[in-house]
C-alpha cells in the first residue's frame, strides 16, 4: 500500500530503498553524500524516497561514493530507486 511518501508493507513497518539502506551503512549523512557526488541534497532525498528518477550519470556518482552500490541495481524499470528485498 502506497500512502503520502513511503510505502508500507502490511505490518506497517515502511519499505527501504537500495539507496538508503547502502547510505546508512556506509554512515554518510544527505549533505556528506552531496560533497562526495555532486548530487543536490534535496534531489539525493528526492530519489531515496522514489520521487526522483536515478539517471544513468547519478547511479556512476553513487557508485563512486558509497563503493557496496557496485554490485547492486539501484533502481527499476520506473528509473525509481528500487525497494530492498524481503530477504537482505
Amino acid at each position: 500500500m502506497t500512502t503520502g511518501n513511503h510505502e508500507e508493507k502490511g505490518d506497517n513497518s515502511v519499505r527501504t530503498t537500495i539507496i538508503r539502506q547502502h547510505r546508512e551503512k556506509a554512515d554518510l549523512s544527505f549533505r556528506m553524500l552531496e560533497s562526495k557526488t555532486g548530487i543536490a541534497v534535496s534531489r539525493l532525498h528526492r530519489m531515496e524516497h522514489r520521487r526522483e528518477c536515478v539517471w544513468k550519470r547519478d547511479v556512476e556518482r553513487l557508485r563512486a561514493a558509497i563503493p557496496t552500490l557496485e554490485n547492486e541495481i539501484i533502481a527499476d524499470n520506473d528509473r525509481l530507486a528500487r525497494f530492498v528485498e524481503e530477504d537482505e
